[in-house]
């Protein structure tokens, strides 16, 4: 079956409480603008973040799906637009991504408009447009205009390509600001566009979106506190982190230089100074003063990561921040009691407040916070405890579905009940249904059913369930595989008696068709068999995922995700459970024995040796990718990428041997691109490649010697380890 065509605009539309406008009303005038802009319903996805609203609009939404693709999701609890807005992001799968606010709508033709800039301008990274704030009950009326001058600010009118621009940029919203998120988009987006070098993007003068002026969205319903607080004072922390924040997050991704992340907070901290001065002349007796610590967290994070002095900053705003400093002088002339901008710095410099900082840091000061509150697994009855992701491709042509029926049996002998576990069938587009077989177990399971778009591979079919996974731990297992029994009631007992919060694991065996014991799996972190993952604390904020589209070893992906994650948490005690939990049965018609040949363009070859490249980026450059995002030191990192690099030596040399001049040469431009890139990211050279290994982690060379291949020492190395390093790295290059 052909694949699926991807939408042209996926559409993420953040929603809370939608029925207190008489029932779904806004969210149906924004639906039925989509509805009317001309094109067919699969060019746009529309998905629907539902943030835990307490008054359902269901039917709004089921009565659109006629003639819309819409997405529903729930967020686990109700927090923020910014947070809903990221989960739409991170399941959408159109080309262009966009967002909408429930209460607004779009202009005709508007995405129609954005398609042809798009083809006629030839853009890769970002359009966007004008847009206009309309009154709520009659959108002909303009209350404002935003034209290019202004739209850096908001999110709305504008549209960003996924692959290039938001996921090879790695564009997030900042997690958990209450307010101002959409500056903190903006600003990433703008240090984006510096690492691309793109001066401009595609822009549209005409209006494509209607922003409501509505007296009770979030902004304009909290304008003015009881106590007389404006909006902006009061959630003024959420100011600071939204404008100056993402300067320091682009500067520790390499995105801008030191001068510019300089020059940006810089000028952030300042604007953070006039704004507080005027808060403190306007409410001199219930002035804020915790805003002060949040500007004093900020400059000390400027002083850690830029090596900022306030000496050098009085310099910096007489010269090069002169608009700055025009301004900071009116408000000295205005306001003569307040302390003068470089007078703060020097009160900011005396206050001892904790740095904000980096992406990194930002998320390892959460987990720091989470991890001071009370730990107690039992505290969440709403909840199943365990959620089981099952991918399941065609089991039919098994004698009518007998491995999943035994899977099945075998999850109801784990003596907890029917809410403890929730059991997620993926369907990978079977063209066999196995609804029978699933029927007899629904009294005895909770059982959720999902199917991808089209068939492809096992990683995107386990991704599609885990998005609708609600459990508590999150766990994995192969349709033809079985858990001992009571395996699950003795993992729960230990994970709440060792208070764990992130990860866990436990034994599994290899098994034949009767279940005979063929090989003994002990604390391995390879495979993503009997591996248990916190969803709260470990797989979603360390950003877990299975790589899209990967034909194999998406699960070997997981796993040295898994390390890394450890590693930057600082975890070295994780739960292991001495004792087998799981076997996996050695089937001579899964996906690796079935295609154990592969036919390609030279003939056929072994499974390994044609996915030896998926092999690389499910392992090597998963530590290069982490250590540029600063979540793994330099140390653990070379480490990871020196062991894939032996084994990538010893796969190899056991093709070669098995196909003597005749194995499958593409896995030389593979290994030399990969050992190019740790070069070129670890600055090392083919010499310290080769006496990093062989001299200084010599065991660790002949451990994976014997871990790679157990024929090693039966066959004839072709190259030395060193010949192999110099013939590879030159490889890329003629490739």
């Amino acid at each position: 079956m052909a694949p699926k065509k991807r939408p042209f605009f996926s559409l993420v539309i953040p929603c809370y409480n939608d029925g207190r406008y008489a029932p779904g009303m806004y969210i149906d005038r924004l639906l039925t603008s989509v509805e009317v802009q001309g094109l067919k319903k699969s060019d746009i996805e529309v998905i629907v973040v539902d943030d835990h609203s307490p008054m359902p609009f269901d039917a709004t939404i089921t009565r659109h799906k006629k003639k819309l693709n819409i997405k529903t999701i729930q967020t686990d609890y109700n927090s923020c637009p910014g947070n809903s807005r990221e989960k739409g992001a991170t399941v959408a799968t159109g080309e262009w991504l966009c967002f909408a606010d429930h209460d607004d709508a779009f202009y005709p033709d508007a995405f129609k408009n954005v398609m042809n800039i798009i083809a006629s301008s030839n853009e890769r990274y970002l359009v966007i447009s004008d847009f206009n704030k309309v009154a709520m009950r009659d959108e002909t009326q303009i209350v404002e205009e935003f034209r290019k001058p202004h739209l850096k600010t908001w999110v709305h009118g504008k549209f960003y390509n996924l692959d290039n621009l938001w996921r090879a940029q790695d564009i997030h919203f900042i997690k958990d600001l209450k307010t101002h998120e959409d500056i903190a988009l903006g600003n990433l987006i703008e240090c984006a566009l510096r690492k691309l070098g793109k001066t401009d993007c595609a822009y549209i003068t005409q209006p494509t979106y209607m922003w409501t002026d509505n007296p009770n969205s979030t902004s304009n319903s909290n304008y003015v506190s009881k106590d007389g607080h404006p909006f902006i004072e009061l959630y003024f922390s959420d100011l600071v982190t939204s404008t100056a924040e993402p300067y320091l997050i682009a500067y520790n991704k390499d995105q801008i230089t030191k001068d510019d992340a300089t020059v940006m907070t810089l000028a952030q901290l300042a604007n953070c100074w006039i704004l507080l001065t005027r808060f403190r002349d306007q409410n001199p007796e219930t002035y804020f003063v915790n805003n002060e610590g949040y500007c004093a967290r900020l400059w000390h994070s400027m002083k850690d990561k830029l090596g900022l002095s306030p000496a050098q900053v009085k310099v910096l705003v007489a010269t090069t921040l002169s608009t700055v400093k025009a301004t900071i002088d009116k408000v000295v002339a205005t306001h003569p009691n307040c302390l003068n901008f470089a007078q703060w710095i020097d009160h900011l410099d005396t206050l001892d407040y904790k740095p904000m900082i980096d992406a990194a840091d930002a998320d390892r000061m959460r987990r720091e916070q989470s991890n001071k509150q009370e730990y107690c697994l039992t505290l969440l009855p709403d909840r199943p405890f365990f959620s089981i992701v099952i991918p399941c491709y065609n089991d039919g042509r098994y004698a009518k579905g007998n491995y999943l029926d035994r899977l099945l049996t075998s999850i109801c002998k784990q003596g907890l009940n029917k809410s403890e576990i929730e059991v997620i069938i993926s369907d990978d587009h079977s063209p066999v249904p196995y609804d029978s077989i699933v029927a007899e177990y629904e009294d005895k399971l909770t059982i959720k059913r999902i199917v991808t778009d089209y068939n492809f591979a096992p990683g995107n079919t386990r991704a599609k369930g885990v998005t609708i996974a609600t459990g508590q731990w999150l766990a994995f297992a192969d349709h033809d595989d079985i858990y001992y029994d009571d395996a699950l009631r003795k993992v729960k007992e230990g994970l709440i008696q060792r208070q764990e919060k992130y990860y866990a694991l436990g034994d599994f065996y290899g098994v034949d068709s009767e279940g005979k014991v063929l090989r003994k799996f002990e604390k391995t972190m390879n495979w993503c068999h009997a591996k248990f993952y916190n969803v709260d604390n470990f797989w979603k904020p360390q950003n877990i995922h299975f790589i899209k589209d990967l034909k194999s070893h998406e699960d070997i992906a997981i796993c040295t995700q898994a390390a890394c994650a450890l590693h930057a948490l600082n975890v070295e005690n994780y739960t292991y459970f001495h004792f087998p939990v799981y076997a996996w049965t050695d089937n001579p018609q899964s996906v690796s024995h079935a295609k154990y040949t592969v036919d390609t363009e030279t003939g056929p070859r072994e499974f390994l040796e044609v996915f030896f490249d998926d092999y690389l980026h499910s392992t090597g450059y998963l530590y290069i990718d982490e250590f540029k995002s600063h979540r793994i030191k330099m140390l653990f990192a070379v480490k990871g990428i020196l062991e894939i690099i032996c084994y990538a030596y010893f796969y190899m040399q056991g093709f070669q041997f098995r196909r003597p001049g005749d194995f499958y040469r593409k896995n030389f431009a593979y290994a030399g691109e990969y050992i190019r890139k740790c070069k070129e990211t670890f600055n090392l050279t083919t010499d310290t490649i080769y006496n990093a290994v062989s001299s200084n982690n010599a065991a660790m060379y002949y451990q994976i010697r014997n871990l790679a291949d157990p024929g090693s020492g039966r066959y004839m190395i072709s190259q030395t380890f060193r010949d192999w390093l110099v013939i590879v790295s030159n490889s890329y290059l003629d490739n």
